[in-house]
């Protein structure tokens, strides 16, 4: 299987992005979203939408090597986690000082983890 490759062009004070449609997913106990990511835009923001919130994360540092991102599907110290999860989004910022740029990514899933 290929990697996703998206070519980024942000102009006029806007957002740029894509999104992959989740169906509301069920999450289970100690779920967590894998995926590896490069390319030449430093930083992209990553939502996850689920019927009734928004939850967003900062991927910093993307460089032309490959970097694994796991981010854990919890929420707090309470262990509450997301509800069914609508669509995950990737968005690119207008603000962000490049505005060209290409991003690949390969290998998202869902994962289940261990005990810690």
């Amino acid at each position: 299987m290929k990697p996703v490759y998206i070519l980024l062009t942000i102009t006029h004070k806007k957002y740029n992005g894509f999104y992959i449609k989740m169906n509301n997913l069920k999450l289970k106990k100690n779920s967590a979203l894998s995926f590896y990511i490069k390319g030449t835009t430093p930083n992209i923001k990553l939502e996850l939408k689920t019927e009734k919130k928004v939850f967003e994360f900062d991927v910093k540092n993307i460089t032309s090597k490959w970097k694994k991102i796991r981010i854990p599907l919890k929420i707090g110290k309470e262990e509450k986690y997301f509800g069914p999860i609508k669509e995950i989004v990737f968005v690119f910022n207008w603000q962000t000082e490049k505005k060209t740029g290409e991003i690949f990514i390969d290998d998202l899933m869902i994962i289940k983890e261990g005990k810690k």
